[in-house]
Protein backbone atom coordinates (compact mmCIF):
# COMPACT_ATOMS: atom_id res chain seq x y z
CA UNK A 1 0.00 0.00 0.00
CA UNK A 2 1.40 3.37 -0.97
CA UNK A 3 0.73 6.37 1.26
CA UNK A 4 2.35 9.03 -0.93
CA UNK A 5 2.72 9.82 -4.60
CA UNK A 6 6.16 11.11 -5.46
CA UNK A 7 6.50 13.48 -8.39
CA UNK A 8 9.93 15.03 -8.84
CA UNK A 9 10.67 16.46 -5.38
CA UNK A 10 7.09 16.74 -4.23
CA UNK A 11 4.96 14.35 -2.22
CA UNK A 12 1.21 14.19 -2.19
CA UNK A 13 -0.91 11.75 -0.22
CA UNK A 14 -2.68 8.89 -1.92
CA UNK A 15 -6.29 8.25 -0.89
CA UNK A 16 -4.93 5.70 1.62
CA UNK A 17 -2.41 8.24 2.91
CA UNK A 18 -5.11 10.87 3.30
CA UNK A 19 -7.36 8.42 5.17
CA UNK A 20 -4.50 7.42 7.46
CA UNK A 21 -3.66 11.08 8.16
CA UNK A 22 -7.26 11.78 9.15
CA UNK A 23 -7.33 8.79 11.50
CA UNK A 24 -3.96 9.76 12.99
CA UNK A 25 -5.19 13.30 13.57
CA UNK A 26 -8.31 12.00 15.32
CA UNK A 27 -6.25 9.56 17.41
CA UNK A 28 -3.66 12.16 18.43
CA UNK A 29 -6.37 14.64 19.38
CA UNK A 30 -8.09 11.95 21.43
CA UNK A 31 -4.79 11.04 23.11
CA UNK A 32 -4.16 14.70 23.95
CA UNK A 33 -7.63 14.97 25.48
CA UNK A 34 -7.08 11.84 27.56
CA UNK A 35 -3.83 13.35 28.86
CA UNK A 36 -5.72 16.52 29.82
CA UNK A 37 -8.40 14.45 31.55
CA UNK A 38 -5.83 12.41 33.48
CA UNK A 39 -3.56 15.28 34.45
CA UNK A 40 -6.25 17.90 34.79
CA UNK A 41 -4.22 20.45 32.83
CA UNK A 42 -4.55 21.73 29.30
CA UNK A 43 -0.86 21.62 28.48
CA UNK A 44 -0.19 17.91 28.64
CA UNK A 45 3.07 16.67 27.18
CA UNK A 46 3.14 14.03 24.48
CA UNK A 47 6.40 12.63 23.15
CA UNK A 48 6.53 11.12 19.69
CA UNK A 49 9.17 9.32 17.70
CA UNK A 50 8.68 9.45 13.96
CA UNK A 51 10.56 9.70 10.72
CA UNK A 52 11.78 13.19 9.93
CA UNK A 53 9.86 13.26 6.64
CA UNK A 54 6.59 12.58 8.46
CA UNK A 55 7.44 15.23 11.04
CA UNK A 56 8.28 17.86 8.42
CA UNK A 57 5.48 17.14 5.97
CA UNK A 58 2.64 16.31 8.34
CA UNK A 59 3.21 16.94 12.05
CA UNK A 60 4.97 20.31 12.13
CA UNK A 61 2.38 22.08 9.94
CA UNK A 62 -0.34 20.91 12.34
CA UNK A 63 1.36 21.66 15.68
CA UNK A 64 -0.27 25.09 15.89
CA UNK A 65 -3.67 23.37 16.05
CA UNK A 66 -2.75 21.85 19.41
Amino acid sequence: MSLFNRRNRQLSPTPAGHALAQEMEFSLNHLAQVCVDIKGVEHAEIRLELYSLLAVKWLIPRLGDF
